[in-house]
């Protein structure tokens, strides 16, 4: 096992040997003298019209009553290769993720920063903490307090929280004790580095004949990524996107002390 913790500015290294250590702490050292390049310039608008359409398709089956909500993605290519450990490194110092993920396996790199925490499981707590809502903190603190504002008094957006943490409650209530579901926080502002969201907490007692994997099974993928309700959205979704999510919104679980 391999992990990376970030806390305050500091990064601390745990792996399943010595000289595994010693060369990851060699990794994260030559990550953060990696002299920062220019942005990479990236063409959001290519494809952009096809995109538009899924959009128009999926607002039209919404007015249909087909369902309520659903998030149409698409995928961007990027123009040249990117240097994995210092672009996390980079995130982590620009971001407050909840979860970041970075690995190389069978010849493929991935990376990723989660604003959202899907699920987390100690003992038999389980706990939810749908993101719903979103407006930018980009400029100075009288600027950002003002979105948040506007944020905590959109009704669209309160509207659509709302929604999606009534249905956190109901799915954790199919794999919890009854009554032990309970909303520990709820529409709080949660600042995710140049962006901040509404947010709720919503944990519940696992059943005795119920595990982690139960609490899996039900919560994932979250609201958030799929929709309102959700196997309607999912369907929708592998109707009208092109091609497969693979790791966008996907699993990337972790266990034990370390998880992240």
């Amino acid at each position: 096992m391999k992990n990376f913790i970030f806390e305050k500015g500091n990064v601390t290294v745990y792996a399943d040997s010595a000289d595994g250590c010693r060369r990851l702490c060699e990794w994260v050292k030559e990550a953060g003298t990696t002299t920062q390049n220019a942005p990479l310039a990236v063409d959001t608008a290519l494809n952009g019209e096809a995109y538009k359409q899924q959009v128009a398709r999926a607002v039209a089956e919404i007015r249909r009553g087909e369902y309520v909500k659903v998030i149409v993605s698409r995928a961007i290519p990027l123009p040249s290769r990117i240097d994995m450990p210092a672009t996390l490194l980079y995130g982590r110092q620009a971001n407050t993720p909840v979860r970041s993920f970075m690995f190389r396996q069978e010849g493929r790199e991935a990376l990723g920063f989660s604003p959202e925490l899907v699920m987390s499981v100690t003992g038999n707590k389980v706990v939810t903490e749908p993101l719903a809502g979103t407006r930018d903190r980009m400029g100075n603190p009288e600027h950002n307090k003002a979105k948040e504002a506007e944020l905590l008094h959109d009704s669209k957006e309160v509207l659509e929280h709302i929604l999606s943490v009534k249905e956190a409650i109901a799915e954790l209530e199919a794999v919890c004790q009854p009554g032990s579901v309970v909303v520990e926080d709820l529409m709080s502002v949660r600042q995710r580095g140049s962006v901040q969201h509404l947010g709720s907490g919503v944990s519940g007692q696992l059943a005795e004949n119920k595990d982690a994997w139960d609490a899996f099974t039900v919560l994932f993928p979250s609201i958030t990524a799929s929709g309102i309700p959700k196997n309607a959205a999912l369907n929708a979704i592998m109707q009208i996107e092109k091609t497969p999510r693979e790791l966008y919104s996907g699993a990337n679980p972790a266990a034990g002390r370390y998880a992240l």
